[in-house]
């Protein structure tokens, strides 16, 4: 006698009908993935505007600009401060906030040709270590002057406190392939 295996079908009524009592929470993925639905979970998508490009032109980072740091070791470029903006409605909003809740506009930075890499004073290997056990360690944060963060090909245009990670340096680099990837 011969015994014929029936191929077993995929379709989104039979793994339903497999699944526990709450069904829909398992096949809204399989709806999803196979189109069927457009937006999922019936949420708004956010895109954000375009960046303005009289604010695009603005943003140069001239090293002739970058003040001289003070008695702390503080200093920042006034074309950072051009990066931050109010968030827009809908955005999520989960990295690079400032004091005042300004997020940090990346697609800005990149719109002007440029691309940036932060260090912090806890993960730079050239700091000298008795700069991080007087920072961390004895809390004196007006020791930072003897920090000199260097990034090889880019140009140091802040740096500043954070709450989480201690001093940070913040870099800046031309971004040359913009104009291969758009």
């Amino acid at each position: 006698m011969k015994t014929t295996k029936k191929k077993a079908r995929t379709t989104a009524a039979h793994i339903r009908a497999r699944l526990p009592v709450n069904r829909d929470r398992y096949a809204r993925p399989l709806r999803v993935a196979r189109g069927k639905i457009r937006n999922p979970g019936g949420l708004t998508t956010f895109s954000p505007p375009k960046p303005d490009p009289e604010l695009v032109a603005k943003i140069r980072f001239d090293p002739a600009m970058m003040p001289a740091r003070d008695s702390d070791g503080w200093a920042c470029h006034p074309d950072v401060d051009l990066l931050y903006r109010a968030p827009y409605p809908g955005e999520r909003i989960d990295h690079l906030l400032d004091d005042e809740g300004h997020v940090f506009d990346r697609d800005l930075l990149h719109a002007a040709g440029f691309l940036a890499e932060w260090r912090a004073l806890e993960a730079d290997h050239d700091a000298p270590p008795e700069l991080l056990a007087e920072y961390f360690d004895l809390g004196l944060p007006d020791g930072i002057a003897a920090w000199n963060p260097v990034l090889d090909g880019a140009e140091l245009v802040a740096l500043y406190d954070t709450e989480d990670s201690g001093p940070v340096a913040m870099f800046v680099r031309r971004d040359y392939f913009r104009e291969i990837r758009s």
